[in-house]
């Protein structure tokens, strides 16, 4: 009897290690959430997520995980502390302006976007980043950044279609406040290439 009894407790055992080593080895990849913002501005089903590159920071990164709208128009939004500082950082990216670079290829999608970051100061620092997104592996590089302006209106991005890019904003004038809305309209002329060169 005590020999059947311990058979019986060994092979409960060994089925009660066997089913939480089951639920142990579960594919990582089934935690996943599947991206939002990657279906959305892509229409591409992963749980790959679009990061940009801080500028002016020592290789700091923000995934783009949220999507908000601000005046009706959509966006997507991304924050992380900085590690030194301690500081909130805001990246918001600004998917309307969107413009495709036409020397991509049957791989690889690129396209220049606007975004802006903010810190927990007054400033709302805008630039221009150059992104491929690999149609194989689904990731997104962000290569390049450049620096517009500080609570500057973004009025148009113009392409060319081949490598100049003309962005039409509106900034201050010298003497006038940074509080107050920007009337001087000003051309920026960068040169796409496999990096954004800004135009004298």
């Amino acid at each position: 009897m005590k020999t059947i009894k311990i058979i019986y407790k060994t092979t409960l055992l060994f089925i009660f290690a066997t089913t939480i080593l089951s639920c142990n080895n579960k594919p990582k990849s089934d935690t996943k959430k599947n991206s939002k913002v990657m279906l959305k501005l892509f229409n591409i089903n992963t749980s790959n997520q679009l990061i940009v590159n801080v500028p002016e920071s020592h290789k700091e990164q923000c995934i783009i995980n949220e999507l908000i709208k601000v005046d009706s128009l959509g966006y997507a939004k991304g924050t992380r502390t900085n590690e030194e500082t301690g500081e909130k950082i805001t990246v918001i990216f600004d998917y309307n302006n969107i413009v495709t670079i036409n020397h991509s290829d049957k791989s690889v999608f690129r396209f220049i976007s606007p975004f802006i970051v903010s810190g927990s100061g007054s400033g709302n620092f805008k630039y221009i980043g150059l992104f491929e997104l690999n149609k194989k592996t689904n990731n997104i590089n962000h290569s390049d950044t450049r620096f517009l302006g500080d609570r500057i209106v973004l009025e148009k991005l113009d392409y060319d279609g081949n490598e100049t890019l003309d962005i039409i904003i509106k900034t201050h004038r010298k003497e006038q406040s940074f509080s107050e809305t920007p009337k001087v309209t000003k051309i920026l002329k960068f040169n796409i290439t496999n990096i954004i060169n800004k135009k004298e």
